[in-house]
């Protein structure tokens, strides 16, 4: 019974075709849907208009020692609250032009400045602008923004959380804090116990949208503003950004991913295009294996089928993904539980004989096994 087995498991995998891939891994087991870095800043930046000459921002201070940046024009004269003019030297970093912000401007050390609102004059010679941006940057302020966006890679119809932690010292009353996605929407955090927000008053202030974009794959920013006073009523003001991957799918699951065993089987829907399917089988929080092939959907649906590698022998889950390779997009990314067989006899040899099918022999032991076969003429069997 069992030669029969492992005589169909050749004929199987001798069919599969050359794209398939398969080997051992070490290391992390991915995280589904990628892990949210966080973006912290302790910087923000105000806009001012050129009138007469003189560009005015009245700013919140929460640092005694900041650091100023006018940025695109220079100042030779620079007041605070028309009491004491502040030390000015010329700003220039051309590496920023690349980042499409300006690469010169003024640049200010503040020092021993009181935390409040502070009003800044800039005398500044230039016609070609009309209005110009300044950074506050407070590296010493005991205020920070940490921005995430949760997850990192979405599907169209996903939630997306925004979360902005400013720390349990901040007034969550007297604090305001807005995101602009993609330079249109704009959706205002909170910080009430409402969902998304889990704890009222913790500082850290959360929204949702739902994922949407009419492009195969693309990129979604979200800038966040965050104004207001600690809670010793200190003014302060945050910047910052962060992005995330949405993705439109073309095919899904058509019904459930199965596990055979010795196989996976991952029935897409009908679909067009070039994609990669791929399982990556762990043991715990560890990576073990993977296989995965490259197919190609015509407008038809397409059952999958991926073998077990041997190295997964001892796996208890798998992650199956499918990649678009038109686009680069996610099109799905599930995690299933497979049950060990390391201690089942019968399935260790048919994978076994599955390995021996993959692995190819070299042209010349090839053409001796095809001439000869396993036995040489006359040779005696013992």
């Amino acid at each position: 019974m069992k030669s029969i087995k492992i005589l169909i498991v050749v004929l199987f995998f001798g069919l599969l075709g050359f794209s398939l891939e398969m080997g051992s891994l070490t290391g992390k087991m991915p995280v589904l849907k990628g892990k949210a870095p966080v973006h912290t800043s302790k910087y923000f930046v105000a806009h001012g208009e050129i009138v007469d000459g003189k560009a005015v921002f009245n700013v919140p201070i929460s640092s005694s020692n900041p650091l100023i940046v006018l940025l695109g024009v220079k100042s030779d004269n620079v007041a605070m609250d028309n009491v004491y003019k502040l030390k000015a030297r010329n700003f220039h970093t051309p590496e920023l032009e690349n980042m499409e912000v300006p690469g010169m401007g003024t640049r200010i050390d503040g020092k021993n400045i009181t935390p409040g609102y502070h009003t800044v004059v800039f005398d500044v010679k230039t016609k070609e602008k009309k209005s110009v941006d300044l950074v506050v940057s407070e590296p010493d302020s005991p205020v920070a923004l940490k921005l995430t966006t949760e997850p990192l890679a979405v599907k169209v119809g996903d939630t997306v959380v925004i979360k902005a932690d400013l720390g349990k010292d901040v007034s969550s009353i007297n604090t305001m804090v807005k995101a602009v996605v993609n330079n249109e929407d704009v959706i205002y955090l909170k910080d009430d116990g409402e969902y998304p927000d889990e704890v009222k008053g913790d500082g850290i202030f959360t929204a949702s949208l739902i994922a949407d974009t009419d492009k195969p794959f693309s990129p979604e920013m979200v800038k966040v503003e965050a104004i207001g006073t600690t809670k010793e009523d200190v003014p302060f003001m945050r910047n910052a950004t962060a992005t995330f991957m949405v993705s439109n799918p073309k095919t899904f699951v058509d019904g459930s991913i199965v596990d055979n065993g010795n196989s996976i089987s991952i029935p897409l829907a009908p679909a067009e295009g070039r994609f990669r399917v791929e399982v990556i089988y762990g043991s715990g929080d560890l990576s073990v294996a993977y296989v995965r092939d490259d197919i190609v959907l015509n407008g038809e649906g397409k059952t999958v089928v991926l073998p077990r590698p041997n190295e997964a022998l001892e796996a208890d889950r798998a992650i199956v993904r499918v990649l678009n390779m038109d686009t680069l997009g996610v099109e799905i990314e599930e995690n299933i539980f497979v049950p060990q067989i390391k201690d089942f006899d019968e399935d260790f040899y048919l994978i076994k004989a599955r390995k021996r099918a993959i692995h190819k022999l070299p042209v010349s032991k090839k053409n001796a096994a095809e001439k000869y076969g396993e036995n040489p003429p006359h040779a005696e069997v013992k």
